[in-house]
Order: C-alpha cells, then sequence, then structure tokens
C-alpha cells in the first residue's frame, strides 16, 4: 500500500488534539483544501482533513486513522496488505510502542489487527480485536508417535548421509498411507526398508518426515480461538499460528 519511511509525523492522541492539529495546518497552495500534508509541506501522501465531525488521516488513498467526538478512534489498515510503512505512520500518530508487523499481521499489546475491517479503539484499547488461532500441543500423543517412527528416521538419516542422493524426491512415489504403512512399521520388514533403496539413491527423506508429521497433525494439536497471545509461560505448551 505505501512505500518508503515518511519522517516528522506528529504525535495525535485523541480527537481534541486531531481538532486542534487540523486547524493549524494550511492546505497546500493550489491544491484542495482538504490537502492539508501530515508530516511536511512536500510529504502529501499523508494528509489530514475535517469530514463532517471527525478528522481523518489519508494515507496516499485510504483513510488510516477517524478521530470521533465520542473519544472512539477507527483504524483502518488496508484491504491489499500492509506495510511497515503504514504501521510506522500509525504508530507514530498514536504513539503506539507496542505495534508490530508480522507476516503481514499487526499486534498491538499482545492483540491482533483486522487487516481488512475497521479497528476500532476507546481509551488506547481495542474494542474488536481478531481473534488468534491457537494449537495447545498434546505432549503424550507428541511423544508416542514419534517413539512409532523413531526406527525408520534413524535408520534412514544415516542412509541418506552414506547415499547423499541426488536431491531427488522420493516422497513422489508414495501415496501418504503407503508412506504411513511403510514407516510405522504396519507392512512387516518388507515395507519397511523398501523405501532404504530410494532414499539411498534420491534422497528426499526430510519432505518424507514433512509428510507423516503434517499426516499426524491433527492428532498431536488441539485448536482452540482466543482474543490475546499466550502468556510466556503459556508459549511452553501453544504454538501460535499466524497466517502467511
Amino acid at each position: 500500500m505505501t512505500f518508503g519511511y515518511i519522517p516528522n509525523v506528529p504525535q495525535v492522541r485523541n480527537y481534541l488534539s486531531a481538532v486542534m492539529l487540523e486547524g493549524q495546518i494550511k492546505p497546500i497552495r493550489g491544491r484542495s483544501t482538504t490537502t492539508k500534508p501530515l508530516a511536511g509541506r512536500r510529504q502529501d501522501q499523508l494528509t489530514i482533513r475535517k469530514d463532517a465531525d471527525n478528522i481523518v488521516i489519508k494515507l496516499y488513498a485510504t483513510d488510516i486513522i477517524k478521530f470521533k467526538p465520542c473519544g472512539k478512534i477507527e483504524v483502518f489498515l488496508g484491504n491489499c496488505g500492509m506495510t511497515r510503512t503504514t504501521v510506522s505512520v500509525i504508530s507514530d500518530v498514536l504513539w503506539w510502542h507496542d505495534a508490530c508487523l508480522v507476516y503481514d499481521n499487526v499486534w498491538y499489546k499482545g492483540q491482533k489487527l483486522h487487516s481488512n475491517e475497521i479497528n476500532y479503539f476507546k481509551d488506547n484499547i481495542l474494542q474488536n480485536p481478531a481473534t488468534i488461532d491457537v494449537y495447545n500441543l498434546n505432549k503424550e500423543t507428541f511423544t508416542k508417535i514419534n517413539r512409532k517412527y523413531k526406527e525408520f528416521r534413524t535408520y534412514f538419516r544415516m542412509i541418506e548421509k552414506l547415499g547423499e542422493g541426488w536431491g531427488g524426491d522420493m516422497g513422489i512415489a508414495l501415496s501418504t498411507p503407503q508412506l504411513i504403512s511403510s514407516a510405522s512399521g504396519e507392512l512387516g520388514i518388507e515395507g519397511f526398508y523398501e523405501v532404504g533403496a530410494s532414499i539411498a539413491w534420491y534422497g528426499g527423506l526430510r519432505k518424507l518426515l514433512e509428510r507423516i508429521k503434517y499426516h499426524h497433525r491433527d492428532e498431536v494439536f488441539t485448536k482452540t480461538t482466543q482474543l490475546t497471545m499466550p502468556t510466556p509461560v503459556q508459549h511452553r505448551n501453544y504454538l501460535i499460528y499466524i497466517d502467511y
């Protein structure tokens, strides 16, 4: 949505400050009376204007912040994704010390903002945080599954090192049910070792192991939804899922 850092962005903490600032800034000569540059006369990509009783800050073609007389602040990050410049401008205006951008998701005080909807703030508190998908690790199941494939993993890592491989992907030749049956020993010794020669020749063990992990994902992780990020203590047992 935006490109480049914009310096000298003023701090606007509330509606009253926004009204006073908008009244002090003069429009750019020869331009619309609503084109009032917020961060300097040459920075016309970032403007402030009065819209009815609201004060609106616009970045290029997008209204990103709206101060309302009732004290609420509306923040809109844009439909086509955010950039560090967008987050930087919003952080400078609202004086956010705890905002960050991670894989196109904006987080503020442990809460996730909507990327394509309006975020409502009141007294510096997000009123409508986006939900966060959190996966709770089932340690007992995880341990059992690890043990189930330990022999497969250990033996074929050794085979792969000896053969070094040619960079191919053996995983393409096996369906997931065949892979699971062979790797877990369900097909007996013949099924277990039939994979060996191909891995030694083609490589691809890492991708096979990734497919095994993906196959068991619903057994190992239980998905829950919450509005705030888990505490550091909870991080020992939780995996945060961030869309990207």
